[in-house]
C-alpha cells in the first residue's frame, strides 16, 4: 500500500521496500555518503535542514537511492565535490 500525502512525498509502508534499509546521520551541509555517493537532502516542508538526523536510505530495483526520514520520503539530489 503506497501513500500520497498532500505535500507530494511518497510514503510507503515499510513491508513494501525491496532492500533493508542503511541508516546514515546526516552532516551539518545536509549531505549523507552512500554507495561512493554523496547525496544533498533538499529543504523539505517538514525541516529546512535534517543535519545530525538519522535517515534509512533504500536502494531501489534500478539502483538509484530512496531517503527516509521516519516514514516519509525526502527529495535530494547527487551532491557535488
Amino acid at each position: 500500500m503506497i501513500l500520497s500525502p498532500l505535500n507530494g512525498n511518497v510514503k510507503c509502508h515499510p513491508m513494501n521496500r525491496r532492500q533493508s534499509p542503511h541508516e546514515r546521520v546526516v552532516r551539518k551541509d545536509n549531505v549523507v555518503q552512500w554507495d561512493g555517493r554523496r547525496l544533498q537532502i533538499s529543504p523539505q516542508p517538514r525541516s529546512f535542514s535534517f543535519a545530525g538526523a538519522e535517515v534509512h536510505i533504500h536502494r531501489t530495483p534500478d539502483g538509484r537511492a530512496s531517503l527516509y526520514y521516519g516514514e516519509t520520503r525526502l527529495e535530494h539530489t547527487n551532491a557535488r565535490g
